[in-house]
């Protein structure tokens, strides 16, 4: 039985359980007058949350089943048929078969309609991002659109169908790479009226104005650092785990043949898969990391890695690893913590030993807490430079 095709896109990009291979999940050509681009489709986007499974308390992972509501009794998938609810509390059963008979004509084409400013589209509709790549070795009409679009800053709306569902996007240009954001329908998103807001009265704001103004421009920046949107809560759980891993408290194992594939696949670079379609050299991807996501350069460890790379040097080192064993391990645990925490891995050393050693590869939250460590005043409201300078000037 079919599942909400939302559900589909995120389980084969890494919206579940694992790491997923990055791989195109569609196919088909970007159309608008005589112009056909062959592309694919790659999600933009991974989920970072720790996923935790639910256990029996032998270990076993355990799974979900549908159950009836009346009598409590599990039902098999071709029990089960879909119902539109009414206002009467009853429903309207539909098949399979009638589902399909209004789902949309399956098509492989991206039907470019028109091109709108950036600013036309409200940023409330923008569902899912995605990446859309060149789908052979002839990229010049794709290299020739994207650069149109961003020089112009215009953006397209486009329809296509995917696994039964039509879906409106708007395609973009950044980096001479095209994007593709879904579209939620305006029936989706609610108004302020809605949730019960009036638009301010500006006049009430008097004299308050130029103090918020002020407040505003003293914690202005000029641009964001992405890691200061990592998942704190995530990499906490995912720290607590590897833990308790390391001191082997509160580790279970399925019984033998018990368990499940994860089906996790082998780790691929989207970047990487950017270099191929476009014929981007390793070094130009460096170089352009900003724009189209992220950046292939190694950053120095922070101190909360040094403490780890040394906690798990010592306990593997207590269950008779030999030294170089045990500096192996412990290195990849901390750079594979740093991956989940969406910083690049230092495969290239096992640490700095100077705790202000690489501070320009550190994150804000990073310096701000060195900054903490060593008491310098007025650290909440530097830039990142200014924490960089006053960190070596108290060290």
């Amino acid at each position: 039985m079919a599942r909400d095709a939302r559900e589909e896109i995120d389980d084969d990009n890494g919206g579940g359980d694992g790491v997923a291979e990055v791989r195109p999940f569609w196919s088909g050509t970007v159309t608008f007058g005589l112009v056909s681009i062959p592309v694919e489709l790659f999600a933009a986007y991974r989920s970072s949350r720790t996923s935790l499974r639910m256990l029996s308390e032998d270990g076993q992972p355990l799974r979900r089943r549908y159950v009836c509501s009346a009598d409590g009794e599990p039902l098999e998938a071709d029990e089960i048929v879909r119902g539109a609810p009414r206002e009467d509390d009853a429903f309207v059963t539909v098949s399979d078969e009638e589902l399909a008979s209004v789902a949309p004509e399956k098509s492989r084409e991206i039907d470019l309609q028109r091109f709108v400013p950036r600013d036309a589209i409200d940023p409330f509709a923008c569902d899912r991002a995605y990446f859309l790549l060149p789908a052979d070795e002839v990229t010049k009409p794709y290299r020739l659109l994207s650069r149109v679009m961003e020089a112009t800053g215009q953006v397209g709306l486009a329809s296509f169908v995917m696994r039964d569902h039509a879906y409106h996007v708007a395609i973009s240009s950044v980096g001479g790479i095209l994007r593709a954001e879904t579209l939620r329908a305006p029936d989706e998103l609610r108004t302020l009226a809605d949730v019960g807001v009036t638009p301010p009265d500006e006049g009430a704001a008097g004299g308050r104005l130029a103090k918020m103004k002020e407040a505003v421009r003293a914690l202005r920046e000029d641009a964001l650092d992405p890691a200061e949107l990592r998942d704190a809560d995530s990499a906490a759980i995912a720290a607590l785990a590897q833990s308790k891993a390391e001191e082997a408290v509160d580790v279970v194992e399925p019984p033998a043949g018990g368990g499940e594939d994860t089906g996790g696949g082998s780790i691929i670079d989207i970047m990487d898969v950017l270099r191929q379609r476009l014929g981007v050299k390793a070094a130009d991807g460096a170089r352009g990391g900003a724009e189209t996501g992220g950046s292939d350069m190694p950053q120095a460890w922070s101190e909360k890695d040094e403490r780890q790379y040394e906690h798990v040097k010592k306990s593997e080192k207590d269950r008779g690893k030999s030294t170089k064993k045990a500096e192996e391990i412990a290195a990849r645990t901390v750079n594979k913590q740093r991956r989940e925490e969406g910083r690049t891995p230092n495969e290239t050393t096992q640490g700095t030993g100077n705790p202000n050693k690489g501070l320009e590869a550190r994150t804000k939250d990073e310096l701000y807490n060195r900054a903490k460590e060593l008491d310098i005043d007025g650290r909440s409201k530097m830039t990142k430079d200014e924490l960089i300078r006053a960190i070596r000037k108290a060290g």
